[in-house]
């Protein structure tokens, strides 16, 4: 479970093949970036969105179709989608590609998040039989070898683009939380205990970024002290000028299979105020704060300590992104990961 070296070969590949991934069809922006970068090394890539219409019968015919008409299926997250392509190329004689990295292959984290059995018996045949697993974390890659032990997990982190998050020259006492505003998601990524510390630092703006999905923002409201705003979802060039503003970026997740949002920040010019879970220490290393999670009051303290961190801190932060994820490096793993599966 080590950092691949960078691919060696350069040549363009002339091979066809499919991405498959889950709603929304959108994707998430590092599996539409991955699309990007599939393309860029000369493969011709068609998408597929894993939906679940009609029991996933509908998706499991499509799967099939584009199995047997691509040489090699890269599935984002070992979940249906990565099932019934491995169990299809397995019976064509296909190549296959899962990555892994969030809640796929977590469940400790979060009790009331456990896999169920059954799932947990498609995700280790998914694992178990792909003919290349990449993990995007140090972290992820252990907790899938909790299903399928010995098996071999390749470490590929993500790319973050620098050129789309530029350096904040002129910073404010503000602190940044970004996320889906969902039952769910305000515990998992700690956006509530991020609202609750507000009280403990009035003096800080507290800043709430993200779309509240099924009405959870009222809930904060109620929680929120008057020093927290609450911005809901923004354009990305908005979201660059909330985070060059911000002196602190916040992730006081349970879990984390990467933490983007941190990396970027960081390229903002952010000092991360993070839990120790999951892949935050993998991203954020010595640039920042850890904090407990759960504890409001806890997470105050370690904002207003990276409060006090000079420019140069900050900037170290940032140089941290450009050196361990580039998208170069990310685009190199990702041919490396194909020319592997492809040879086999």
């Amino acid at each position: 479970m080590t950092q691949p070296p960078p691919a060696n070969e350069t040549l363009p590949l002339t091979n066809r093949a499919a991405l498959l991934h889950l709603a929304p069809r959108s994707m998430a922006t590092w599996v539409r970036n991955d699309l990007e970068h599939l393309k860029a090394i000369g493969l011709r890539v068609t998408p597929y969105c894993y939906d679940g219409r009609w029991h996933g019968w509908v998706d499991r015919a499509r799967i099939a179709t584009l199995v047997a008409r691509t040489d090699v299926s890269v599935s984002w997250f070992a979940y249906e989608q990565a099932y019934y392509a491995v169990r299809t190329a397995q019976l064509m004689r296909r190549p296959t590609v899962v990555i892994v990295g969030g809640f796929d292959v977590v469940d400790e984290e979060n009790p009331t998040l456990m896999i169920p059995e059954r799932r947990q018996e498609r995700l280790r045949y998914a694992l178990t039989h792909a003919t290349i697993v990449s993990a995007f974390s140090q972290a992820a890659a252990l907790r899938a070898q909790r299903f399928v032990p010995g098996r071999s997990i390749r470490v590929d982190y993500l790319g973050i683009e620098q050129q789309d998050f530029a350096f904040g020259e002129r910073k404010h006492n503000m602190v940044v939380t970004v996320g889906y505003v969902r039952a769910d998601t305000i515990v998992r990524k700690g956006i509530e205990v991020f609202v609750k510390a507000a009280a403990f630092a009035p003096e800080v703006e507290f800043v709430v970024v993200g779309e509240d999905l099924d009405g959870s923002g009222q809930r904060l409201r109620v929680l929120a002290s008057p020093n927290v705003r609450f911005v809901g979802w923004v354009p990305h060039e908005e979201l660059v000028g909330i985070l060059q503003q911000a002196k602190v970026y916040c992730q006081a997740s349970v879990h984390e299979g990467f933490g983007a949002a941190v990396a970027e920040a960081m390229l903002c010019g952010c000092t991360p105020v993070v839990s120790d879970r999951g892949a935050l220490p993998e991203v954020v290393g010595d640039t920042g704060v850890y904090v407990p999670v759960g504890d409001p009051e806890a997470l105050a303290e370690g904002i207003a300590e990276a409060l006090l961190f000079p420019e140069e801190r900050q900037r170290l932060a940032r140089q941290r992104i450009i050196e361990r994820f580039s998208p170069e490096r990310r685009r190199q793993s990702l041919e490396e990961l194909v020319r592997q599966a492809l040879a086999r």
